[in-house]
């Protein structure tokens, strides 16, 4: 009988320390792998495993350290770290202890919030920590510019206006980022621990992820403050939430595929094509990509108060 990947992994200890190890090597070599080691931490915080969530916690942190503090330095090297597993981490605990992936995304979505609450109280200028970064890429920032100019004008906006419309939302760029490399972690580790007998609860599946109306209200809430103050706190918060809505969105219609009748492997290229078919269109209109990004949005906020699945699963009887 042909074995999981779950059950070949935690077979025994080196193994499981081996591709804990290799995981923090292929994520920062493999475009959108940085999931990766936050996915092996999941993993064996939910299995029978000869290595612990804590043990593989800690050398997936010392393997990324290793790695980045070359070209980033400690401190830089530690915050990316902590980024990109300890969040997981929490996550495998809270899975292993009964709790459901919507309570998980719901805590990974208060935690970035959080993150920017932590930033702007502590930091005096947020933006300010990205602008020698930003400044940096000066030069590929200036042909940017050159696809920015005003047609009517020929106003074309200089490099030190990009930095700062640059820097102002970069924080809510991150805190959005974060919080979906923790849920595609979370996802992808529950998603293995159950090729080898792990049973999550009701509300656990992709298709069933919920935001609540309380982080419906808090939107809301970021919403009129982003209105009445055009950058700051409201508005990367605003950018966040609306991360959490698009992926709900998402959610809500993998249900309604499933709902349908679609599965496995149609379904998996269905959202390669899909996605594929998403960037090329995109890259020649631009407004293809914001009208689907806000169509995903009003899907995963309105389901917080309707709820669409159940309407879609009726529809499909």
């Amino acid at each position: 009988m042909k074995r999981s990947f779950a059950e070949w992994v935690t077979d025994s200890g080196w193994k499981a320390a081996a591709c804990v190890f290799l995981s923090a090597w292929l994520a920062l070599i493999l475009p959108f792998a940085l999931w990766l080691p936050g996915a092996m931490v999941v993993l064996v915080a939910l299995v029978a495993s000869p290595v612990s969530s804590g043990y593989a916690l800690a050398l997936a942190g010392a393997a990324l350290l290793g790695l980045l503090m070359p070209a980033t330095g400690l401190w830089t090297a530690v915050l990316l770290a902590t980024a990109l597993l300890v969040p997981q981490y929490l996550i495998g605990r809270m899975l292993a202890r009964g709790a459901s992936m919507t309570v998980c995304f719901q805590f990974a979505a208060l935690a970035a919030l959080g993150m920017l609450v932590v930033v702007y109280g502590v930091i005096a200028d947020p933006p300010g920590v990205w602008r020698p970064m930003l400044e940096q890429l000066a030069q590929s920032l200036d042909r940017f510019a050159a696809t920015m100019s005003n047609a009517s004008s020929g106003h074309r906006l200089d490099e030190q206006q990009i930095v700062d419309a640059s820097a102002a939302h970069l924080w809510g760029a991150v805190g959005w980022l974060l919080l979906l490399n923790t849920m595609v972690s979370a996802m992808a580790g529950q998603y293995w621990a159950q090729r080898k007998g792990f049973k999550p609860i009701e509300g656990s599946s992709f298709g069933e992820l919920s935001a609540g109306r309380t982080l419906t209200l808090v939107c809301v809430g970021c919403a009129g403050f982003a209105a009445w103050f055009t950058a700051g706190l409201g508005a990367d918060g605003l950018m966040v939430l609306g991360g959490v809505f698009v992926l709900q969105g998402l959610s809500v219609l993998h249900a309604a595929l499933l709902a349908w009748g679609f599965r496995g492997a149609p379904m998996g290229f269905g959202y390669a094509a899909a996605f594929l078919a998403l960037l090329l269109v995109s890259w020649a209109v631009p407004a293809v990509a914001l009208a689907v990004e806000v169509l995903l949005f009003l899907t995963g906020f309105l389901d917080n108060w309707w709820p669409l699945r159940t309407r879609f699963a009726k529809q499909a009887v």
